[in-house]
């Protein structure tokens, strides 16, 4: 049975995983120290953003030597984060928004800025380390509110993905082979294909190699530029410095 057939797609293949260092995320009792209410208060925007399952670094009991790698009690929640009914909460609030909740197991390893409040709304104590300067404009609210920022554009490109199996299950043709700064590939799932294009150089270029006729009538999905002026003209489209573009055709 063929990988594209919905019997075979399991969930975790087109999943969206998002991992969180608590430490570092967001702090709800003013202590500096990122921890499990801290999550649990930001469950919503985590679900807006397009997550389906959350990842979380270790929690449990540790000396600190090794970022709470090293580990001292699998069976317990370290005190800096909370406590098991900390735990339980947050798995019951990720569960009733539809995701699911992720455990870092070391058997098997910079701050969040939410807005331009001091400390970038990571804790209204000391924060254990400090923001980076620029979080008066660098940081969630703001990137909200801008439909251009890298937030609204991952939040489009997570929405696309998850609208497009063939982005997931497609048959993927790299055709690009040995191109010094285009990456290019098809994937195509019944009669659906999508072509992405990107220029990893800061250098403008107008890529030509193997995309035939067939993309002329394609329409752009996403571009990493707000506006794509020309797009698909022959069989050649003109990227710009860094730009991706992904196109997508259905075959009558």
């Amino acid at each position: 049975m063929p990988a594209g057939d919905p019997v075979n797609r399991a969930w975790w293949k087109s999943a969206i995983v998002y991992q969180i260092y608590p430490i570092s995320f967001f702090d709800s009792n003013g202590d500096g120290i990122g921890d499990l209410n801290g999550i649990h208060a930001k469950l919503d925007y985590l679900k807006d953003l397009g997550v389906d399952v959350l990842w979380l670094s270790p929690i449990y009991r540790s000396p600190l030597a090794d970022m709470g790698y090293d580990i001292s009690d699998y069976r317990d929640i370290d005190p800096r984060y909370g406590t098991l009914a900390d735990w339980d909460n947050l798995l019951k609030g990720v569960h009733d928004r539809g995701m699911k909740l992720m455990m870092d197991l070391v058997v098997n390893h910079t701050s969040d800025e939410w807005d331009d409040t001091p400390h970038g709304g990571f804790t209204t104590g000391n924060p254990w380390m400090r923001v980076n300067d620029d979080y008066h404009s660098w940081n969630v609210s703001a990137q909200s509110q801008n439909e251009n920022s890298v937030l609204s554009f991952w939040k489009k490109a997570l929405k696309v993905r998850k609208a497009n199996d063939v982005l997931i299950y497609g048959d993927f043709v790299d055709i690009s082979p040995n191109h010094e700064q285009v990456f290019a590939y098809t994937r195509s799932l019944g009669n659906v294909s999508i072509l992405a294009l990107l220029n990893f150089k800061g250098t403008e270029i107008e890529y030509s190699h193997a995309l035939g006729d067939g993309w002329r009538t394609a329409s752009l999905l996403l571009g990493s530029y707000p506006s794509v002026p020309q797009g698909i003209i022959g069989d050649a489209v003109y990227l710009r410095g860094f730009e991706g573009q992904l196109y997508i055709r259905t075959d009558v």
